[in-house]
C-alpha cells in the first residue's frame, strides 16, 4: 500500500509513546476502492513505530482487518520508505527529519559527494561522511545512529517490538548482525541473547512465538548456555554435569525434555567445541580458556621465585606501627612480609579478621 503519513491518533504526541504501539491516519496514493466501489483516499493504520514523517510516501505491508469498536484499519506489519533515487528525491529524504543531524544544507552537500550513491554509502560505509565539510565524529555518530534505527533497523523493529525491543535495541541488533540481522534472528532467535539488555527469557518467549518447536536443537542449546551463564552470573565458573543437566531441564520446563535429551545435546556441544568438561564439571569454552589462561600467568608466576626485598621487613613493618599507632598481629606482619616478597599472594579472612589493616 502506497501511502503517505496525515495525522497521529494514538499517542496524541511521539513523545508520549512509551510502548511503541500507535495508531494513525494515512493518506492512500494509489487507486484503492471500497465494498460500494468508492475510492478511499485516506486509511487508519495500526501496528508499533509506524513512520509519522511528513513528505516522504512509504511502501506499507500487512493486513485489513475489521474492529467491531474501531471499524475498518490496516495492521501494519512493515514498510519501506520510497525514495526517488535523483537529487530531489534523496536531498527532500535526508533533509525529512528522519535522520537527526542532515539537514537542507547538509543534505545537499552530501548529495553534490556521493551523487546516487548516497543510500548505498549510508547503508555500507557510513564513515565517509566524514568527508564532508562540517560532520564531526560526534556528528557521524548521532546521524549514524538515527540512520540505523529510521531504516536499517526498521524491520526488526516491526518485527520485535510486540516482544518489547525498543528501537534503541533494534539498532543494536542491527550493528551487530549487519544485513542479516532479520536472517539470523530467524534462524536462531536465541543469538539475541548477545545483544546487552536481551536476556534468555525474552528471546525464548520470541522464539516460541515466531513458532520455533519447544523441543528443537536450537532451544535446548540455548537453555544449556543459558545455565551456565547463569552460574556464572552467581560467581560459580564451572558446573556438576549431573546438576547442570537437571538445572537445564528445569528451565526449560517441556514435556519432552527430559535429561536423556539434554545429556544429548549436552555431548553435540562437548564434541563442537561450545562446552568444554573437565572431570565431571562443565564449562562454558570462553570460561574454560578464561580460567586457563589464569592458571598460566600464576604458573609462570611461580616459577619466578621469591622477589629480592632490599631492606629488612621487620625494621620497616616497626617503623609504620610506630608511624600510625597501630600493632599487627604475627599472623599480620607475616601476610605483609609474604604480599612483599611472593610473585603472588591471596588473602583471605571473614568481615572483622584485619585483612584491610
Amino acid at each position: 500500500m502506497l501511502c503517505s503519513f496525515k495525522r497521529l491518533i494514538y499517542p496524541k504526541t511521539p513523545e508520549a509513546n512509551s510502548s511503541g504501539y500507535m495508531i494513525g491516519i494515512y493518506n492512500i496514493h494509489e487507486k484503492l476502492l471500497d465494498v460500494k466501489g468508492s475510492k478511499i483516499n485516506e486509511m487508519k493504520v495500526v501496528g508499533y513505530y509506524l513512520p509519522i514523517i511528513g513528505n516522504i510516501r512509504f511502501k506499507m505491508a500487512g493486513n485489513w482487518a475489521r474492529n467491531e469498536k474501531h471499524g475498518t484499519q490496516f495492521e501494519m506489519e512493515s514498510y519501506q520508505e520510497v525514495i526517488r533515487t535523483d537529487r530531489t528525491g534523496i536531498v527532500a529524504y535526508l533533509s525529512s527529519g528522519m535522520i537527526k543531524g542532515i539537514g537542507p544544507k547538509t543534505a545537499e552537500k552530501i548529495y553534490d559527494t556521493f551523487g546516487n550513491q548516497t543510500l548505498d554509502i549510508l547503508d555500507k560505509h557510513p564513515e565517509k561522511l566524514k568527508d564532508i565539510p562540517g560532520i564531526s565524529n560526534n556528528k557521524l555518530k548521532r546521524i549514524c545512529d538515527s540512520y540505523l534505527a529510521t531504516r536499517g533497523a526498521r524491520d526488526i523493529v516491526t518485527l520485535l517490538a510486540p516482544h518489547g525491543v525498543t528501537p534503541n535495541k533494534a539498532a543494536k541488533i542491527f550493528r551487530k548482525f549487519g544485513l542479516d540481522s532479520l536472517k539470523v534472528i530467524r534462524e536462531n532467535p536465541y543469538r539475541l541473547c548477545e545483544i546487552d539488555g536481551i536476556g534468555f527469557l525474552t528471546a525464548d518467549k520470541i522464539a516460541l512465538d515466531m513458532g520455533l518447536s519447544p523441543t528443537s536443537a536450537v532451544r535446548v542449546d540455548a537453555g544449556l548456555l543459558h545455565t551456565l551463564n547463569d552460574a556464572e552470573m552467581q560467581g560459580h565458573l564451572c558446573m556438576e554435569k549431573s546438576h547442570f543437566i537437571k538445572k537445564c531441564v528445569e528451565l526449560l520446563n517441556t514435556e519432552g525434555i527430559d535429561a536423556a535429551m539434554v545429556s544429548g545435546r549436552a555431548y553435540a556441544m562437548l564434541k563442537d567445541n561450545e562446552l568444554v568438561l573437565y572431570g565431571d564439571q562443565v564449562y562454558r569454552r570462553p570460561t574454560a580458556r578464561a580460567e586457563i589462561s589464569v592458571a598460566d600467568s600464576v604458573f609462570k608466576l611461580l616459577s619466578c621465585g621469591a622477589v629480592k626485598y632490599k631492606t629488612n621487613l621487620d625494621t620497616e613493618i616497626n617503623i609504620e606501627e610506630r608511624k600510625h599507632g597501630i600493632r599487627f598481629a604475627s599472623e599480620q606482619r607475616q601476610a605483609i612480609k609474604s604480599a612483599l616478597t611472593s610473585r603472588i599472594c591471596i588473602i583471605t579472612g571473614g568481615t572483622g579478621t584485619g585483612k584491610s589493616e
